[in-house]
C-alpha cells in the first residue's frame, strides 16, 4: 500500500499479520473482528482514517475470498460503532462501503436495512448520540428514506444549531423534495461567517426559488457591511440589476483605501467622472484638510513605568514615562532627565498643550507617583485634557466591567496585553528590547483604543475630559527625594557606543564627492538653495535590515516599502535605538548611507535624484555628511531609486489635473494598445511573472490598475485597480473611456511608442535610416519621413496602417474629422 510506505516502520502494513487476521475475521463474520480493528485504527501514528479506509478497501475488493461476507460485515460493525463517538470508526467503515466495486443491495440484507432504519430514526429524534456525519452518510449509501418529514427537518435545525454545515448540506441533498426553509438556513450560515457553505446551499436549492435566494444572500451580505463579498455574489450570480449599488460601493472602499494611505493624486485620477466617487473623495480631503489645520484633538497616550518595591520602606520614583501618538511612540528616559536643563520644561508644555487629548487608564495614580519623583518641579502639578481609559470604555459600552487595561484591549482591539514585564527594573539602563516594547506598547494601546472607539462619534469622549490637579504632599522631604534621584542617575549604567567607521570609509574614497564637515558649519553658513538635508532611516523588514534615505522633511510610506521588499506590512518597523547601534552601527539621527555594520540595501528616494549636495548623518551627533546624488548611487550597498516617500499634500489637487497613468494587466492587451493609441500613459504587462511585482510597479509609478481579475481587485497590495465589467474588447474601451473621460485630441494621436510607451519623437534624417537595416527597400523607394522614439529609438512612419488605426479611433469616438 502507498500510503504506508511513507509511514514509520511501527505502522502496521497491509501485509501485517494483524491485518491479515482483519481479512480472516471479516469473511467469517467473527465478533472478535471489532476489537481488531479499533486495535489497528489507534496503531496507526500517521492518517490513521486514510491508512485503515485504503487497507480495508484492499482486503474486500483484492483479497479477500467471499467479498459479499466481508461488506456485510462491515456493514455490521458499523451499527456495532454506530453511538460510538471516540473515534470516527462508523464513518470510516461507511466511507470504505462507499467506495467500494459492489452495490449495497447485492450485501445489505432486508433485516440488516430494517436495523439500520431504525437506529437513523432514533438518532434523527435524539434518542441516541451519534455523529452527523454517521448519520447523514449512512441514510444516502444505504437509502434509509423511509423517515417522515417534519422528523428530518427537526433534526437539520438540531444539526444547525451546533454549526454542523457539512451534515446539513448532505441532509439537505439526500431530502431534497422537503420544505427546507433556506432563508433560514442561509441567515445562520451568513451570520457564522460560513461562506462557502452558503453557495453549497444555494448549489442544492430548487431552481424555482435560485432568484429569491441569491438576492437574499446579497441582501444579508450587505447587512453585515461586507462589500468585498457583495461584490463577488452580485457579478457570481448576475445581480447587477438588483443591486446595481454594490459596483460603486465596491469602488468607494478602493478609493477609501487610497485616501486612508493618503494617495491623494492617484485617488483623484481613480474617481474618474463617478459623481459619487467625487463626491466621496471631497468627503476624505476635506476632513484630512481639517485635520492638518488642528481643528481636531490630537490623542496622547501616557503612561509611567517604575522599579517595582520590595519593601515597605523604599521610595517609589518614576523611571520612565511613555508619550504615544497614532504612529510613534516616545520613551522618556526620566532617570536621563535629571541632566537636561529643559526637559521637565518640554513634557509640561506637551501635557498641557490645548490642542492634545492626554488619555491614560488610572493616570491619576501615575500623576501622584509622577509628582512624588519631582516634588521640586511644576510639570506634574496639574494635567488638562485627561480622558480616563475606563471612564471611556463606560461611556462606549455601558455593560463592561472589565477591570484592567488588557481586559480593555481585548474587548476594543481583540487582542489582551501581554504583562510579562510589568514587575521588570525600570531602573536598570538599558532597557531591554522586551521592555521597550512592553513600554512602547502600554501607552499605544490606550490610542489605538481611543480611536477606534470614537471613531464613529467623536462626541464619545467630551464627557470624559477633566483637569487634574496634583497637591498630594511629598511622602518624604524633598531634599531626601532630589537626592535619591540624584544617586539614581550616577549610578545609571553608560551605554557603550560602536565607533562608527564612515570616516575610514570616506578617506578610502576620496574623490568620489564625499566629505565629512562639522555640524557647526552648516548651522553657521545655513542651508543653501543648492543643499538637500535627508535622513537615513534604519528599517527592520521581517527582521532583513535595510537603509532608507529620503528627504529630511518627508516620511516613508511604509506600506510601499512593504511591497517594494516582498514583506507584509506588519513585518516591516523602524529599527530601535538599540538595535540602530547594535545592528547598523550609529546612534539614531547620525546614521550615514553607508560603511554600516551590516550589508544593508539602500532605497533611495526619487526626491533627491540628480541632487548635487545632499547632507545627511555623518556617524556622531557634531559631524554630517555631504554626497552627491551620483556618488550615493556608486557607493551605496545594492541602491535602488523609488518614491518612497508618503504623498500628504492636498493642496495638490488644487493644481492642474493629473495625467492619467494606467497598468493594464494580461487580460486587457487590445485595450492597452488602443488607449496608447490615443495618447494615454499606459504600461501593458504581458509578464509571467508574479503579479504582486504588477501591483508594485503601479503603486511605485502611481498608476491605476485595469483588470478583469476581481480577486487581483480585492488583495491587500492592490491601492487602485479598476475592474472592467465587459467581456467584449469594444465595450471594455467605452467604459474606460467614459468613466476617466478620455477625449480624442488629433495632437496626442500616436503620441506615444507603440513599443515602450515612452512619449517624444525626433526626426531621423533619410540618410540614416538607408545607413541601417531596420527598413524595407521598398518603403525607402516611398517614404521619405521617418520619426524615431526618445527612449528604446524605434523606427516609425507614415503607412496604410496610420490610416486604418486612425479609422479605428473614428469608429471609437464617432466623427472626429471636425477635430
Amino acid at each position: 500500500m502507498a500510503e504506508s510506505a511513507r509511514l514509520p516502520r511501527s505502522t502496521p502494513s497491509i501485509d501485517d499479520s494483524r491485518w491479515r487476521d482483519v481479512q480472516a475475521s471479516l469473511e467469517a463474520r467473527d465478533d472478535g473482528c471489532a476489537n481488531l480493528l479499533r486495535e489497528l485504527f489507534h496503531a496507526v501514528p500517521v492518517n490513521n482514517f486514510g491508512v485503515c479506509k485504503a487497507a480495508l478497501g484492499m482486503i474486500v475488493d483484492q483479497r479477500a475470498t467471499n467479498p459479499m461476507a466481508c461488506a456485510a460485515t462491515l456493514v455490521d460493525l458499523t451499527m456495532r460503532f454506530w453511538t460510538d463517538t471516540t473515534a470516527p470508526i462508523a464513518y470510516l467503515l461507511l466511507m470504505t462501503l462507499d467506495e467500494l466495486r459492489i452495490e449495497t443491495t447485492a450485501y445489505v440484507a432486508d433485516a440488516t436495512r430494517r436495523q439500520l432504519q431504525v437506529l437513523v430514526v432514533r438518532a434523527l429524534d435524539g434518542a441516541d448520540t451519534v455523529d452527523a456525519k454517521v448519520v447523514t452518510k449512512a441514510m444516502g449509501l444505504f437509502s434509509l428514506h423511509a423517515v417522515d418529514d417534519e422528523r428530518v427537518l427537526a433534526y437539520g435545525r438540531r444539526l444547525v444549531q451546533n454549526q454542523e454545515y457539512i451534515s446539513v448540506l448532505k441532509l439537505v441533498a439526500a431530502f431534497p423534495a422537503l420544505q427546507w426553509d433556506f432563508s433560514w438556513l442561509l441567515g445562520q450560515l451568513v451570520a457564522t461567517n460560513s461562506w462557502s457553505m452558503a453557495e453549497q446551499l444555494l448549489k442544492a436549492a430548487p431552481s424555482q426559488n435560485l432568484q429569491h435566494l441569491t438576492t437574499h444572500l446579497v441582501e444579508l451580505t450587505l447587512a453585515k457591511q461586507d462589500i468585498k463579498k457583495a461584490h463577488k455574489f452580485v457579478h457570481l450570480y448576475g445581480l447587477q440589476a438588483a443591486f446595481p449599488d454594490v459596483e460603486s460601493w465596491f469602488r468607494r472602499e478602493a478609493l477609501e483605501k487610497l485616501c486612508a494611505q493618503k494617495k491623494w493624486s492617484i485617488a483623484t485620477s481613480f474617481v474618474g467622472t463617478d459623481a459619487s466617487l467625487q463626491a466621496t473623495l471631497y468627503q476624505y480631503v476635506a476632513m484630512a484638510a481639517r485635520v492638518e489645520e488642528g481643528k481636531h484633538p490630537v490623542w496622547l497616550g501616557v503612561d509611567v513605568e517604575w522599579r517595582p518595591l520590595v519593601s515597605k520602606d523604599e521610595t517609589c520614583l518614576a523611571s520612565l514615562l511613555q508619550l504615544a501618538l497614532a504612529d510613534r511612540v516616545f520613551l522618556i528616559d526620566l532617570v536621563a532627565l535629571e541632566t537636561t536643563r529643559t526637559g521637565l520644561d518640554v513634557v509640561e508644555a506637551i501635557l498641557r498643550h490645548p490642542s492634545v487629548l492626554n488619555i491614560g487608564f488610572g493616570f491619576k495614580h501615575d500623576l501622584r507617583v509622577l509628582k512624588h519623583t519631582f516634588p521640586d518641579k511644576t510639570t506634574f502639578d496639574v494635567v488638562h485634557g485627561l480622558v480616563d481609559m475606563g471612564a471611556l470604555l463606560r461611556s462606549w459600552q455601558p455593560s463592561y466591567t472589565g477591570r484592567s487595561l488588557s481586559d480593555g484591549a481585548a474587548l476594543v482591539l481583540g487582542r489582551p496585553l501581554n504583562k510579562k514585564q510589568q514587575l521588570s527594573d525600570w531602573e536598570k539602563r538599558p532597557l531591554t528590547p522586551k521592555q521597550a516594547e512592553y513600554a512602547a506598547l502600554d501607552a499605544w494601546v490606550l490610542v489605538a483604543m481611543a480611536q477606534r472607539m470614537c471613531e464613529s462619534s467623536d462626541e464619545l469622549y467630551a464627557g470624559c475630559i477633566e483637569s487634574i490637579i496634583c497637591d498630594v504632599p511629598p511622602s518624604r522631604p524633598v531634599t531626601d527625594i532630589v537626592r535619591l534621584r540624584h544617586a539614581r542617575q550616577h549610578a545609571k549604567s553608560a551605554s557603550v557606543m560602536t565607533q562608527p567607521r564612515i570616516a575610514d570609509f570616506v578617506k578610502l574614497h576620496e574623490g568620489k564627492r564625499i566629505r565629512l564637515f562639522p555640524r557647526s558649519d552648516l548651522d553657521a553658513n545655513g542651508e543653501g538653495a543648492s543643499v538637500r538635508l535627508a535622513n537615513s532611516l534604519c528599517i527592520l523588514a521581517n527582521g532583513v535590515p535595510c537603509v532608507v534615505v529620503l528627504p529630511q522633511d518627508a516620511k516613508v510610506d511604509l506600506s510601499l516599502l512593504s511591497m517594494v521588499l516582498g514583506v507584509a506590512r506588519k513585518k516591516v518597523r523602524f529599527a530601535r535605538p538599540t538595535e540602530c547601534t547594535s545592528i547598523f552601527g550609529y546612534a539614531p539621527g547620525t546614521v550615514p548611507p553607508f560603511a554600516h555594520n551590516v550589508a544593508a540595501p539602500v532605497l533611495l528616494d526619487t526626491a533627491l535624484d540628480g541632487a548635487e549636495r545632499i547632507v545627511l548623518g555623518g556617524g556622531t551627533s557634531d559631524v554630517l555628511l555631504e554626497a552627491s546624488f551620483e556618488a550615493l548611487l556608486e557607493l551605496c550597498h545594492a541602491p535602488r531609486v523609488l518614491p518612497l516617500a508618503v504623498q500628504n499634500d492636498i493642496t495638490s489637487l488644487q493644481a492642474a489635473p493629473q495625467e492619467l497613468k494606467f497598468l493594464a494587466d494580461t487580460m486587457l492587451g487590445r485595450v492597452a494598445k488602443w488607449l496608447r493609441m490615443t495618447g494615454v500613459d499606459v504600461v501593458h504587462w504581458d509578464k509571467c511573472d508574479e503579479k504582486s511585482n504588477m501591483l508594485i510597479q503601479a503603486t511605485v509609478e502611481h498608476r491605476i490598475v485595469l483588470t478583469r481579475d476581481r480577486k487581483l481587485a480585492k488583495q491587500r497590495q492592490a491601492l487602485a485597480c479598476y475592474v472592467v465589467l465587459s467581456d467584449n474588447i469594444e465595450a471594455q474601451f467605452q467604459e474606460i473611456k467614459k468613466h476617466f473621460s478620455i477625449e480624442f485630441n488629433e495632437e496626442t494621436f500616436m503620441s506615444r511608442c507603440a513599443k515602450c510607451n515612452g512619449k517624444g519623437f525626433r526626426i531621423v534624417p533619410l540618410e540614416e535610416v538607408r545607413v541601417g537595416d531596420d527598413v524595407p527597400a521598398r518603403v525607402l523607394e516611398t517614404v521619405t519621413d521617418f520619426w524615431a522614439c526618445l527612449l528604446c529609438a524605434q523606427l516609425y512612419w507614415v503607412g496604410p496602417k496610420y490610416s486604418t488605426a486612425h479609422a479605428k479611433m473614428q469608429e471609437i469616438f464617432g466623427d472626429i474629422g471636425s477635430q
